[in-house]
């Protein structure tokens, strides 16, 4: 497998999207994901969970991109012989349903890695796609969804000007309402973010962009992520300075005149990594985790060639980062990797399995790794008595809906299904035995929709 894609569906399950050598189709495959935050290595070998194929039509050297809609929806892009074709992907339980796929845009668009990528808008319900076309100046257009049906066709919007070799990632900022778009130019080997403002009319609007890395700085290594909690994006890419491969990162802000001011110019970029290996312009990702909020970075090392992870954290005074120790999450190679949050500090890292121990060189493989320690004073079935009627904060006086009631604010629920409250808070269709609860409690009631339950006395258990 290659080009690998992971998108969270809802809390608890991971869409896998991957093109398979053997036939060169991009199968989608959905991973379910125990929210224990224990190691969970290979989960993906011997083709389980079977996998679907996304498009009508193979094709060997397409990439393709994701992104979430809403909770069971995702949106799947790829690349063709003349353009760039979509399709949706909704999700019920753990079985898939695909639209009917449309042409996104009809121009011969490079298809190397990190060409293609695209996000959601939600503000203005719209995903944005942004694609190189072979004149290598990347273009965006908007695609509205309903239901499963795209619309398409609208104009396209030119990002930069010279020419770029790549490293495409997106992000959304929810401050400001912005899409955020980084790439590297070959013209100067500098990488560069825009913020960019999609309106009603299907018209998009590109901010003066920002050199985010120095004149040092090689291609195809960039990522950027919006952290909600503090209002900054981040960015993290790699360069080679004196022969030596570097993971670097930087911050910053958006205006809501799509502004954006960086931390750190020149060459004062924090240092998360120094010696890099060659592979890392494909395993280098930066991400928020608000269960910790800090920030994650994960890169593939220059020794083993394994994939490693950093914390970073924004300074109390000053512009770079304190950087966290180096912790290994896969301690072999690992081809294409990406990780993605599944649930309340807990974070499935996939790749393609670039070793050949066991027999199984090239399948995608998987482990789960947890940035928090998840705990709850629920120590006894008996201590519970419903659920918040809404969010609350420390000291708030709050209404909970207890037995006879229902609460609507859950996803992912099987309709006619038992559930029961887990340790950390969340719900499940089993007892949390790992936190010393009796079997059959403590019993939340049932679901009468994918979002809604039905809250029952745990006396009724009795009887069932």
């Amino acid at each position: 497998v290659s080009n690998n894609i992971a998108v969270k569906v809802r809390d608890n399950v991971i869409m896998s999207i991957a093109r398979a050598s053997a036939d060169n189709y991009f199968e989608a495959a959905l991973i379910d994901v125990t929210p224990t935050g224990t190691a969970m290595a290979n989960i993906m070998e011997g083709g389980t969970p079977a996998p679907t194929h996304v498009q009508a039509s193979a094709r060997s050297s397409s990439t393709a991109a994701a992104c979430q809609i809403e909770d069971n929806k995702v949106f799947i892009c790829w690349t063709t012989s003349s353009g760039v074709r979509g399709v949706v992907c909704t999700v019920s339980s753990l079985s898939m349903s695909f639209g009917t796929e449309v042409d996104i845009v009809s121009a011969t668009c490079r298809e190397d890695w990190k060409q293609l990528a695209c996000i959601y808008d939600p503000d203005e319900a719209r995903v944005v796609v942004a694609y190189t076309p072979t004149s290598d100046k990347i273009h965006v257009t908007p695609v509205s969804i309903s239901g499963t049906t795209i619309s398409a066709g609208n104009a396209t919007t030119q990002v930069h000007t010279g020419d770029q070799n790549g490293g495409i990632d997106m992000a959304y900022d929810t401050n400001v309402d912005k899409v955020l778009i980084v790439y590297s130019k070959s013209t100067d080997q500098r990488s560069y973010i825009h913020a960019l403002t999609v309106d009603a009319s299907n018209a998009i609007t590109v901010h003066t962009g920002v050199a985010f890395a120095g004149s040092v700085g090689e291609s195809t290594k960039n990522s950027v992520c919006f952290d909600s909690t503090n209002n900054k994006l981040a960015v993290a890419w790699r360069e080679t300075e004196s022969g030596t491969a570097k993971v670097m990162a930087n911050w910053g802000t958006v205006a809501s005149n799509g502004t954006i001011t960086m931390q750190n110019t020149g060459d004062n970029y924090t240092v998360v990594h120094s010696g890099t290996s060659s592979g890392g312009d494909v395993s280098l990702q930066i991400r928020h985790d608000p269960y910790v909020d800090q920030l994650i970075v994960h890169y593939k090392d220059s020794g083993g060639y394994h994939q490693k992870l950093r914390y970073l954290n924004y300074p109390a005074s000053g512009n770079s980062f304190t950087v966290g120790s180096q912790n290994t999450a896969y301690g072999a190679t690992l081809n294409y990797p990406v990780m993605a949050n599944y649930r309340n500090g807990l974070w499935l890292l996939l790749g393609q399995k670039g070793h050949n121990s066991g027999g199984h060189q090239g399948v995608l493989v998987g482990t789960v790794f947890q940035t928090s320690q998840i705990s709850s004073s629920l120590d006894s079935g008996s201590y519970y008595v419903g659920f918040a009627d809404q969010a609350y904060t420390n000291g708030q006086t709050a209404t909970i809906k207890t037995y006879g009631n229902h609460v609507d604010t859950l996803s992912g629920l099987t309709v006619g299904t038992n559930y029961f409250v887990r340790s950390d808070g969340t719900v499940g269709t089993s007892t949390d035995l790992s936190s010393g609860f009796a079997s059959g409690t403590p019993y939340a009631g049932v679901a009468i929709s994918s979002s809604k339950l039905i809250i029952q006395h745990p006396s009724i258990m009795q009887g069932l």
